[in-house]
Formats: C-alpha cells, structure tokens, sequence
C-alpha cells in the first residue's frame, strides 16, 4: 500500500542546521541549541566528530564548489582528525584549488594531518 505522506513541517523547517556545510562549521552553541535536541543520544561532547563526517560528507558529494570551505577549515580547525578529513577530502574533490590548499598546509602540519595530505597529493 503507498500511501502519500505529509511533510513533517518541524523538520522541513529545522533542515537548514543539518545541511553540510552548516556541520562543518557549526559552533558549540548551535550544536547544542540545534543539532543535540534532535540526536540527544549522541555525546554533545563529541561535536569534531560531526565536524569530521561533514567533510566526508562533503569530499563525497563530488561537489567543487566545497573546496574554498574545506581549505578554509583545514587552516583553522583545533582537531587533527577534521583536518585531516578535510585534507582528504580535498583529495577526493580535486582540481587546482584543492591541490593549492593541500600544498599550502602541507609544511604547516605533522602527523596524521601531513600523512593525509600527502595521500591526497598523491591521488590527484
């Protein structure tokens, strides 16, 4: 049986603090004041981990127009592992902005961030 169901008007309306790039970037207050309430039993000490799926997200998406915000997080980011996911997923975006953004941190980091950029380096 297939039945047409209604939009739920709660979630349509909270779907702009979900989008990918809202993730990638958000602060703790909005991940507590906006994302927590509706994944409560998530940790809401673990926010680089949604920082990091984003940027997965994102390098899976295919989608170019991503790599000035990646670059941008890869700069500033306190957490290895999101850099380091935004590293790939630069990689996996590709082109010569990507790449510019990978070399230029490349000297700037160590560890698993440096290990990731020169993988994406490699790739492209």
């Amino acid at each position: 049986m297939n039945q047409d169901l209604q939009e739920n008007q709660g979630l349509v309306q909270r779907a702009p603090d979900f989008q990918l790039d809202t993730l990638l970037t958000m602060s703790q207050d909005h991940y507590v004041d906006k994302v927590w309430p509706l994944t409560f039993y998530i940790s809401r000490k673990n926010i680089a981990k949604w920082h990091m799926n984003a940027a997965r997200a994102l390098g899976n998406l295919g989608d170019r127009r991503y790599v000035p915000l990646l670059s941008q997080v890869i700069k500033g980011h306190p957490d290895e592992t999101v850099r380091g996911m935004c590293a790939w997923a630069l990689g996996r975006l590709g082109g010569g902005r990507a790449r510019k953004a990978l070399e230029s941190r490349l000297t700037k980091e160590d560890g698993l961030v440096a290990e990731e950029i020169r993988l994406a380096l490699s790739v492209g």
